[in-house]
């Protein structure tokens, strides 16, 4: 059953999670030989949960793809690329499996390993750096686990810092990597205890060589699920909607800096003391979700306020209603984007919805304000405006991003 709680907890993570079952190589795809390839993921919704498609194509497909076509799999997992393959992460079993792409766009089931030894939990965030080293942390219980994507094996499992009590870094495609740094989104946001949100962000810095993690703190803007980077190792911490939610809902009058916009430098591996951007106030509204289209323009999704009077914990969801705005770092310009208007219901997305210089956006609606349905209409952005691709019925985007 789909509750408001699990789709709570999909914003927090900043995706609706999916998983990989036993079906076999597979999904061959209809197109000719290909030297490029994007991945493309959708789920679907039932009654009983949701149910994940994804499938190999030579360029973003601008209508909705034939699900004959691609590789069925379940849900509590995740797809992503990297170096030319495609790896499924099921978190029921604790399990990771590698694709190889075919030059005819197949997905060809490889190697699986477990971490189901390790106690890694469910959502733990992951990240490659390079092509033998790949991690998964547990910053709840002080570990990290290195392993090996090119012969999928694992290395080492590491005792870390643990995380201070109640933190645990859920916002798991949140993940920064620049160099021997890698950055982690860590926060302390408990549903079953009036969604608190704290009046400071907190991440989380590993290093590679000395594999080792600190904790840095900024009081400037609250908890936080969202980070961006730019080419230059610059991260945008920003809110997305899972902290919108409790913001509206739990005892958190006393929290000021929500919709704050900061910058950590992975150089330096500190917050940047001299920037700090009241980005609710600039969108006028709550933001949501802020993709990079590049080093100086975000796009950021935005919850219109004031909220709908009829807006209540269970109908959050279906009720709330979003639009997409640019806002240029550098001197604070914002344009809208018309075409997306604000009469739709937002939905959850992430950062690997950026292929080249386009941002595709599933802007979704729930009929009869129903979770376990869903409509997209998905919308290609870019710097000069957005266009409409197509309309899809009880399905949406989970995962687009460049194979090769």
């Amino acid at each position: 059953m789909i509750t408001t709680k699990s789709l709570w907890l999909a914003a927090l993570f900043a995706i609706v999670s999916f998983a990989a079952c036993d079906s076999d190589d597979a999904g061959d795809n209809p197109n000719t030989e290909s030297t490029s390839a994007v991945l493309y993921a959708i789920n679907t919704s039932s009654p009983d949960g949701f149910i994940m498609y994804m499938g190999a194509y030579a360029e973003f497909p601008e209508t909705e793809p034939d699900r004959a076509n691609m590789v069925e799999l379940g849900s509590l997992s995740d797809a992503v690329t990297y170096n030319g393959d495609v790896f499924s992460f099921n978190w029921d079993t604790r399990t990771v499996t590698k694709w190889e792409v075919s030059p005819e766009l197949a997905l060809n089931r490889g190697t699986t390993i477990s971490f189901a030894n390790v106690g890694i939990p469910a959502y733990a965030p992951f990240t490659f750096h390079s092509e033998t080293r790949a991690f998964v942390f547990d910053v709840l219980n002080g570990q990290v686990v290195e392993w090996n994507p090119t012969d999928m094996s694992i290395t080492e499992t590491t005792t870390i810092t643990m995380a201070p009590n109640g933190y645990s870094s859920l916002a798991y495609r949140h993940v920064q990597v620049h160099n021997d740094r890698i950055l982690l989104v860590v926060n302390n946001i408990d549903p079953d205890s009036g969604f608190k949100v704290d009046d400071m962000v907190m991440v989380g810095l590993y290093d590679v060589n000395s594999k080792t993690m600190e904790y840095k703190t900024d009081a400037r803007m609250s908890t936080t699920s969202s980070s961006v980077m730019d080419s230059q190792g610059i991260v945008y911490l920003t809110p997305n909607r899972g902290i919108h939610f409790p913001m509206v809902f739990g005892n958190n009058a006393d929290v000021t800096n929500f919709g704050k916009m900061l910058r950590f430098d992975m150089n330096t591996g500190e917050f940047d003391p001299s920037f700090e951007m009241d980005l609710g106030a600039l969108v006028e509204g709550a933001p949501s979700h802020v993709y990079l289209l590049n080093d100086n323009e975000i796009v950021v999704e935005t919850t219109v306020e004031p909220l709908p009077e009829s807006i209540t914990p269970d109908n959050y969801y279906a009720v709330a209603r979003a639009t997409l705005k640019k806002v240029s770092v550098s001197d604070e310009q914002v344009t809208d984007y018309t075409v997306v208007g604000e009469n739709v219901q937002s939905w959850i997305n992430n950062v690997d919805f950026i292929v080249g210089d386009a941002l595709f956006f599933p802007a979704g609606e729930f009929p009869d304000n129903d979770y376990a349905k869903v409509n997209t209409r998905l919308f290609r952005v870019t710097s000069s405006g957005a266009g409409l691709l197509y309309e899809a019925n009880n399905s949406w985007p989970v995962t687009i991003q460049k194979i090769r």
